[in-house]
């Protein structure tokens, strides 16, 4: 009866089940894994944000598949403050990121068909591509890409599978925060044209790399067909309020031929909902305080992660960029036998690398979005667990 495309296992991993069972018998925990902005102890600001939703108009429904002509140009003046020039006719406004690639996929993409996506990285695109029939095409990140210094810039970049309809590209990556220097966009894009690939970019945590000198967009790309994601669930720390979109560059002709049947497809749709819109250009004007005091905690936090691994033989891996921290405990280790004993003997939770595919076991996934006092003694209670366990044999994690 059902389609084959759900047909996934529902059933719940060992360090999961085991957490909501110790949470049920009343335990709590320092969570390391909190990365919902909403529920980390932010301080919003409240009446913007209703007053930004509060717009008399939105008792008036205005269909217009691209997006709100007032959106987009609020969205095209946030690239302008990262110094790309956008037009809001290259914009299509989604309900999520996560419906941007839905579309491109679709966009881009006959059943069976390839897409170049990185590992390791964020277990999302596995179940976007099954349920838009696409098979994934994984390719390695050079391994400088989650080490770190600058390295990665004088890395060989990966090769792709040259039957791939598109590549993905996360920048900053997420976890490891890292982001292709000019020589290795060059690479990229010269890989694109040669093998007639689209390049698919996740922009969400851009604003997270100001460490980065070369933090630049990929929406001023115009060698070859690009799409840009992102959207307010981590620019602005706005989940709640679905709002995302593509930009799309390119040659021209490709461009707009590919804006003609987005334009199509988001008609079929109309997912993006009209107060949201009404208040897109308000809600990016508040962004600024909500992400400052993001930035602040992340690095708050980074420094408290480095300074818990310096005795643990164990190091903070990748770059300062994006919500999350990659420790690289210095030694094979088996990742989920440890979060299990961390979270029952510590009451500490943290992800085990192989969730985000990383090369081999020995790496552990934190967020630093948390409370600071919280993740202080997360982190110093786990690199004490580190220090007390020693390398161990490998667990097949398939």
């Amino acid at each position: 009866m059902f389609s084959r495309r759900t047909a996934w296992d529902h059933g719940l991993n060992p360090l999961t089940r085991e957490q909501r069972e110790l949470r049920a018998a009343g335990h709590s925990f320092l969570d390391l894994t909190r990365s919902n902005p909403t529920a980390c102890g932010f301080e919003y600001p409240d009446e913007a944000i209703r007053r930004a939703l509060s717009d008399d108009r939105l008792l008036r429904y205005t269909p217009e598949p691209r997006g709100l002509r007032d959106a987009r140009e609020a969205v095209a003046e946030y690239y302008a403050g990262h110094g790309v020039p956008v037009d809001p006719d290259h914009l299509v406004l989604t309900a999520s990121t996560s419906e941007a690639y839905h579309y491109l996929f679709r966009l881009l993409c006959d059943p069976g068909d390839r897409v170049a996506t990185p590992v390791p990285s964020y277990p999302l695109l596995d179940f976007l591509a099954t349920l838009s029939d696409v098979t994934l095409a994984p390719y390695s990140l050079p391994r400088e890409a989650f080490t770190p210094g600058e390295a990665v810039e004088r890395a060989p970049w990966p090769g792709f599978d040259p039957t791939a309809r598109a590549v993905v590209l996360v920048q900053p990556h997420n976890p490891c925060g890292t982001m292709p220097g000019p020589a290795q966009r060059d690479r990229l894009v010269s890989a694109c044209l040669e093998h007639d690939a689209a390049l698919i970019v996740d922009e969400v945590f851009l604003d997270y790399a100001e460490e980065l000198p070369e933090r630049v967009s990929f929406a001023g790309e115009r060698r070859t067909l690009t799409f840009v994601t992102s959207g307010l669930s981590k620019i602005a720390g706005l989940p709640q309020l679905k709002l995302g979109w593509i930009h799309v560059s390119g040659p021209a002709a490709r461009r707009d031929e590919a804006l003609e049947r987005l334009e199509t497809i988001a008609d079929t749709y109309l997912s993006v909902n009209t107060p949201v819109q009404l208040g897109a250009r308000s809600l990016l004007a508040v962004r600024d305080g909500l992400i400052g005091q993001i930035r602040d905690r992340l690095a708050a936090n980074r420094a408290t992660l480095d300074q818990a691994l310096g005795g643990a033989g164990a190091s903070a891996a990748g770059s300062p960029a994006g919500w999350y921290g990659v420790i690289d405990v210095g030694r094979e280790l088996d990742e989920e036998t440890f979060a299990l004993d961390l979270m029952r003997r510590e009451k500490v939770l943290v992800h085990p690398g192989f969730y985000y595919d990383f090369p081999r076991p020995g790496y552990l996934i934190v967020s630093l979005l948390g409370d600071v006092d919280e993740f202080r003694e997360g982190v110093n209670r786990l690199a004490a667990a580190l220090c007390e366990t020693p390398g161990r044999g490998i667990k097949s994690n398939g």
